[in-house]
């Protein structure tokens, strides 16, 4: 057991020096996805979800340089509360969020520790915008009215940075990472002004790769 230990330790940073690693994004949004406004009519919530997961695939170049491809998913949510004159209006709305950011990431050094820096662009797209709207005309009495997509599909894209740390351990890397992302445009905006996209995304992101 002695003997194969050191050898194990020898064969790291042959393995880990292959040109390509695939692996998995795991993490949290740090921020909600949407923008509200108070009404004094209605009660509007953002309910971001607190995951993001997707696949990884990193190419690796001279120089300590690399490009990284993810495909990452999460999902958020709102809901509103609005009491009319004779009801009392519920809605809530799910958004599946894609985002493919392509980056470009340097790092630091070359020991089993290594700091990064990554920088890019990407790609977002929504899809599965539903309303649900309920009224209650008469207390106890609940009358669903309709199930319609409030938003079309839609895409857009923005720069990112972002920084961490990349841990080597046998035959594995972990990068845990805080990246943020500047959305060129609002893909959805509520015609009354009181929901949007937010412009500005920060998330925690631990990658594991092989």
């Amino acid at each position: 057991m002695k003997r194969l230990l050191p050898a194990v330790l020898l064969c790291v940073p042959a393995l880990t020096a292959q040109p390509i690693s695939l692996g998995v994004k795991l993490g949290a949004p740090l921020n909600d996805a949407f923008d509200t406004l108070a009404d004094p009519g209605e009660l509007l919530r953002s309910e971001t979800k607190r995951y993001t997961i997707g696949p990884t695939f990193e190419l690796h170049l001279p120089f300590r340089l690399s490009v990284e491809v993810d495909a990452l998913y999460k999902q958020a949510n709102f809901s509103s509360f609005q009491q009319l004159a004779d009801s009392v209006v519920t809605a809530s709305s799910s958004v599946n969020s894609w985002e493919v950011p392509v980056l470009l990431k340097y790092r630091f050094s070359g020991g089993l520790i290594r700091p990064f820096v990554d920088t890019g662009v990407s790609f977002n797209t929504l899809t599965g915008v539903s309303e649900i709207r309920d009224f209650f005309r008469v207390p106890g009495i609940r009358e669903r009215v309709g199930d319609q997509p409030v938003f079309e599909d839609s895409y857009r894209s923005g720069f990112v940075l972002g920084g961490g740390i990349e841990v080597r351990v046998p035959f594995l890397r972990i990068s845990p990472e805080i990246r943020y992302t500047r959305w060129g445009f609002k893909n959805y905006r509520d015609i009354r002004g009181l929901l949007d996209s937010s412009d500005d995304q920060t998330e925690f992101l631990l990658g594991i790769t092989f």
